[in-house]
Protein backbone atom coordinates (compact mmCIF):
# COMPACT_ATOMS: atom_id res chain seq x y z
CA UNK A 1 0.00 0.00 0.00
CA UNK A 2 1.29 3.52 -0.54
CA UNK A 3 1.64 6.02 1.60
CA UNK A 4 -0.44 9.18 0.57
CA UNK A 5 1.20 12.62 1.51
CA UNK A 6 -1.89 12.69 4.28
CA UNK A 7 -0.41 9.43 6.10
CA UNK A 8 3.06 11.37 6.14
CA UNK A 9 1.32 14.11 7.57
CA UNK A 10 0.43 12.18 10.51
CA UNK A 11 3.05 10.45 11.21
CA UNK A 12 5.34 13.84 11.61
CA UNK A 13 2.46 15.77 13.57
CA UNK A 14 2.75 12.12 15.99
CA UNK A 15 6.54 12.55 16.12
CA UNK A 16 6.74 16.41 17.05
CA UNK A 17 3.35 15.74 19.67
CA UNK A 18 5.28 12.60 21.18
CA UNK A 19 9.09 13.94 21.44
CA UNK A 20 8.44 16.66 23.81
CA UNK A 21 6.82 13.94 26.50
CA UNK A 22 9.52 11.32 25.86
CA UNK A 23 12.39 14.31 27.15
CA UNK A 24 10.09 14.86 30.19
CA UNK A 25 10.11 11.73 31.53
CA UNK A 26 11.33 12.07 34.97
CA UNK A 27 15.18 10.71 35.18
CA UNK A 28 16.61 7.90 37.37
CA UNK A 29 17.57 8.94 40.32
CA UNK A 30 19.78 6.37 41.50
CA UNK A 31 23.24 7.26 41.49
CA UNK A 32 24.46 4.25 40.43
CA UNK A 33 22.17 4.75 37.24
CA UNK A 34 23.58 8.68 36.82
CA UNK A 35 27.21 7.00 37.00
CA UNK A 36 26.26 4.40 34.08
CA UNK A 37 25.29 6.72 32.13
CA UNK A 38 27.68 9.38 32.54
CA UNK A 39 30.43 6.30 32.05
CA UNK A 40 28.84 5.81 28.75
CA UNK A 41 28.97 9.38 27.71
CA UNK A 42 32.91 9.72 28.93
CA UNK A 43 35.30 10.29 26.18
CA UNK A 44 37.41 6.72 25.81
CA UNK A 45 41.08 7.31 26.98
CA UNK A 46 42.22 6.51 23.65
CA UNK A 47 40.65 9.64 22.24
CA UNK A 48 41.95 12.22 20.55
CA UNK A 49 42.73 15.47 22.70
CA UNK A 50 39.96 17.78 20.70
CA UNK A 51 37.34 14.80 20.94
CA UNK A 52 37.93 14.25 24.73
CA UNK A 53 37.73 18.62 25.02
CA UNK A 54 35.13 18.40 22.38
CA UNK A 55 33.24 15.90 24.86
CA UNK A 56 33.88 17.97 28.07
CA UNK A 57 32.96 21.44 26.58
CA UNK A 58 29.97 20.71 25.32
CA UNK A 59 29.01 19.33 28.16
CA UNK A 60 30.27 22.45 30.27
CA UNK A 61 28.28 24.67 27.87
CA UNK A 62 25.01 23.07 28.75
CA UNK A 63 25.56 22.63 32.20
CA UNK A 64 25.67 26.62 32.23
CA UNK A 65 22.96 26.51 29.68
CA UNK A 66 19.93 24.85 31.64
CA UNK A 67 21.84 26.37 35.37
CA UNK A 68 20.92 29.94 34.06
CA UNK A 69 17.44 29.43 32.58
CA UNK A 70 14.21 30.41 33.89
CA UNK A 71 11.63 28.08 35.46
CA UNK A 72 8.88 29.79 34.55
CA UNK A 73 6.11 26.66 35.22
CA UNK A 74 6.02 23.61 36.79
CA UNK A 75 6.75 21.57 33.96
CA UNK A 76 9.92 23.96 32.78
CA UNK A 77 11.22 23.16 36.38
CA UNK A 78 10.93 19.67 35.88
CA UNK A 79 12.56 20.11 32.12
CA UNK A 80 15.33 21.80 33.52
CA UNK A 81 16.34 20.04 37.09
CA UNK A 82 16.33 16.82 34.19
CA UNK A 83 18.76 18.53 32.42
CA UNK A 84 20.69 20.01 34.75
CA UNK A 85 21.20 16.46 36.24
CA UNK A 86 22.46 15.04 32.96
CA UNK A 87 24.56 17.72 32.31
CA UNK A 88 25.99 18.77 35.28
CA UNK A 89 27.10 16.02 37.78
CA UNK A 90 30.89 15.30 38.02
CA UNK A 91 32.43 18.33 36.06
CA UNK A 92 34.70 19.27 38.17
CA UNK A 93 35.88 15.75 38.49
CA UNK A 94 36.38 15.53 34.58
CA UNK A 95 37.91 18.83 34.43
CA UNK A 96 40.69 17.59 37.37
CA UNK A 97 41.14 14.70 35.34
CA UNK A 98 41.31 16.38 32.35
CA UNK A 99 43.98 18.61 33.52
CA UNK A 100 45.83 15.28 35.02
CA UNK A 101 45.65 13.84 31.24
CA UNK A 102 47.08 16.86 29.55
CA UNK A 103 49.57 17.95 32.14
CA UNK A 104 52.14 18.03 29.34
CA UNK A 105 50.37 20.09 26.97
CA UNK A 106 50.40 24.04 27.78
CA UNK A 107 47.40 25.18 25.40
CA UNK A 108 44.85 22.51 26.17
CA UNK A 109 45.56 23.35 30.33
CA UNK A 110 45.31 26.60 29.14
CA UNK A 111 41.86 26.08 27.18
CA UNK A 112 40.75 24.45 30.94
CA UNK A 113 41.80 26.96 33.06
CA UNK A 114 38.52 29.05 31.50
CA UNK A 115 35.98 26.41 32.66
CA UNK A 116 37.51 27.07 36.71
CA UNK A 117 34.40 27.67 38.86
Amino acid sequence: MEMQVRDIWWLVVAATLIAPLAACQKPDASASAQESRRAELLPNPAESKADALEFFQTRFEMCEHFSGEEPYDAERRAFLEQAVAEHCPGLDRELAELKERFRDDAKILKTLKNYER
